[in-house]
């Protein structure tokens, strides 16, 4: 297990040097680089570089390029990507709609934007294998990614040497909710490192008094996601790659730190505690 910070909730309160001493005091071995805009990147992910190596630590992948079938742009940011030594490149999974208000408001039918994704994607190989950058979606809340089971739609015609998936648990429980197990055995070779945060449903109302569903940040230990499941699905399928921090419930960038840490010691005894295989199956299932 390799355990890095996505640094997004961080860039505003630290420099990038600054940033990689608070990566050193959380114990891990790598970082997310949230870069800030195309026309920032170049420098932004060489300095990144710079102080990422100084400290003995990995980059895992630059983050927040531009949407993903703007291809003359994409090629902006794996140049600053190659530039920082990265080899994965988050890119921007197309929005359809966050709750009921925007889907008032979005134009496009579901399917049309799968297929701008797909079109996009396909053009991005030939961008990946020039610049040895692996593109990859998010599983997020309100994207045409929202589901691990988009998978089958949107990649698997692809090679996943460039092109993957950032697993978000917590996300797809949200929206579009996957068993672990289900989700690792459609996405396997796509998973690219899985997103670190946890969250819990509560009650919420609207202006007009409607019940609705809403959320709120926990720590990795004490939410919907269960890691003891994730970890018994990674095992099966023998994946053990990068595990990165994100959303953290600590309001003070101070203390990002000791979350991280204290959710490191519970990844790994989830990962202790989770079976090595399969067990002999209920006499019920599809019979």
């Amino acid at each position: 297990m390799k355990f890095s910070i996505n640094t997004n909730r961080l860039k505003d309160h630290y420099s990038p040097a600054q940033i990689v001493q608070e990566c050193l005091k959380a114990g891990v071995q790598g970082i997310e680089w949230g870069l800030t805009s195309v026309e920032k990147a170049y420098d932004e992910a060489v300095e990144m570089k710079k102080v990422t190596e100084d400290a003995g630590l990995e980059i895992v992948s630059f983050i927040n390029a531009g949407i993903l079938w703007k291809t003359d742009e994409i090629r902006r940011w794996s140049e600053a990507a190659a530039a920082g030594g990265g080899k994965v490149l988050r890119v921007a999974h197309p929005w359809f709609a966050w709750d009921y208000n925007e889907s008032r408001h979005q134009p496009e039918d579901f399917m049309v934007l799968v297929e701008k994704s797909r079109e996009g994607l396909a053009r991005l190989m030939d961008l990946g294998r020039e610049f040895g950058i692996r593109y990859v979606l998010e599983t997020h809340r309100a994207s045409c990614f929202a589901s691990p089971l988009m998978t089958p739609w949107i990649l698997k015609e692809f090679d996943p040497k460039y092109c993957g998936v950032i697993y978000d648990v917590a996300n797809t429980v949200l929206e579009g909710y996957v068993r672990p197990r289900i989700a690792v055995e459609i996405m396997k070779e796509y998973i690219a490192y899985l997103h670190i945060k946890n969250v819990m449903f509560k009650e919420l109302k609207g202006p007009d008094g409607r019940t609705m569903l809403g959320h709120e940040r926990r720590t990795v230990d004490n939410g919907a996601v269960d890691y003891v499941e994730v970890m018994f699905a990674l095992k099966l399928h023998k994946w053990d790659g990068w595990f990165s921090f994100e959303e953290f419930v600590a309001s003070d960038p101070a203390l990002v730190a000791d979350e991280v840490k204290k959710g490191i010691e519970h990844l790994k005894w989830c990962r202790k505690e989770a079976a090595n295989s399969l067990e002999p199956p209920y006499l019920p299932f599809n019979f």
